[in-house]
């Protein structure tokens, strides 16, 4: 039988036991709190405060029946060419071109998702469109996509859901099998068989 040899008078045997006790410790609390340090899990949605937005923002306006963005100064920014454009929120416009596939807008006109259509020809003039090919956010491929909320796109890739900020970068990569908007601060999340509410560790605005 092998002897257990002591050190400092403790047993090495027990040190190890600690040490993997601690080690597994340390991976579920890892686990738990999220590796990337993007978010944290709260209690509720009562959790949340209100949140003030103090963004920059274009004005929606009608032209001729087609609704586009102008500046402060009345100047236009998205030409008008929507059926539905909404006010902008977070630094964030929403606009339909065709029903329900939305086009959404920074400050400055810019798309922020571009929106590859399927379209099976021409009637009228006009473009048939049958549904979506898939989605790009400055370079990243999207599987589908929810709604901008406080500036947070959900949006899917690889089969999770994760949220994109509106400058195109993800603020938490795609991990939850359900992502909801974001209320005060606050979003409903699915991961894995957990179901609970986040709040962002750090927030970009």
């Amino acid at each position: 039988m092998k002897k257990v040899k002591f050190r400092n008078g403790r047993c090495t045997s027990v040190s190890i036991i600690y040490a993997i006790v601690f080690i597994c410790a340390a991976l579920g609390y890892s686990c738990e709190q999220n590796a990337n340090s993007e978010w944290k899990w709260v209690e509720g949605p009562a959790s949340g405060k209100a949140k003030t937005d103090n963004s920059e923002k274009l004005i929606p306006k009608e032209e001729d029946g087609k609704w586009g963005y102008v500046n402060q100064a009345g100047e236009w920014v998205v030409p008008p060419q929507f059926s539905v454009a909404e006010e902008f929120s977070f630094g964030v416009g929403k606009a339909i071109l065709v029903y329900p596939y939305p086009v959404f807008f920074d400050v400055h006109g810019i798309e922020i998702i571009k929106t590859s259509f399927k379209i099976s020809g021409m009637f009228g003039g006009n473009m048939t469109i049958t549904g979506v090919n898939g989605y790009e956010c400055k370079g990243i491929k999207l599987e589908d996509i929810g709604n901008f909320s406080e500036g947070y796109l959900t949006a899917r890739s690889g089969g999770k859901w994760g949220y994109l900020h509106r400058t195109g970068s993800w603020a938490v990569k795609p991990q939850f099998e359900k992502a909801g908007d974001f209320r005060n601060g606050v979003a409903k999340v699915k991961l894995g068989d957990r179901e609970g509410y986040i709040v962002l560790k750090m927030e970009r605005w």
